[in-house]
């Protein structure tokens, strides 16, 4: 932005201009330049890890439904519902399915090469928020 801002003759596009053209003329160039360098749109994050396949979020979808059930009946068998779809689901996100490997192998280099854990994260976060992973599931 800066080169784009510095590229322009102010003498020249300026001469023989009032005060409020100069503005204008400058408000104009700030204005090419910002849509040219600065994105319009906030990208977010997605609040679901690239490893949350759709079984995984169907299996964290029975397990709040079933708290709420265990919650409203307060019964054996809805205590043992929720158990088992706490177990589900804590299983199946703690599995490390194929997918995770060639979601590492696409990773660029100084991410993959972080000397601390949280340098890695903050790395990974940034790539993320850049280039979204698929969450699709096969």
């Amino acid at each position: 932005m800066k080169e784009e801002l510095g590229s322009y003759n102010y003498e020249v596009l300026m001469n023989n201009k009032n005060a409020e053209e100069c503005y204008m003329i400058l408000k104009d160039k700030i204005a090419t330049a910002t849509d040219h360098h600065i994105p319009r749109k906030r990208i977010r994050p997605t609040n679901n890890p690239p490893w949350f396949s759709q079984e995984i979020k169907r299996l964290i979808n029975a397990r709040q439904h079933s708290y709420r059930r265990l919650k409203r009946y307060r019964t054996e068998p809805h205590r043992q519902e929720h158990i088992h779809a706490c177990r589900a689901t804590s299983q199946a996100m703690n599995f490390f399915p194929v997918k995770i490997a060639a979601t590492w192998n696409q990773l660029p280099e100084n991410i993959v090469s972080a000397a601390t854990v949280n340098t890695f994260k903050n790395r990974l976060d940034k790539f993320w928020i850049m280039n979204p992973p698929s969450t699709t599931s096969h």
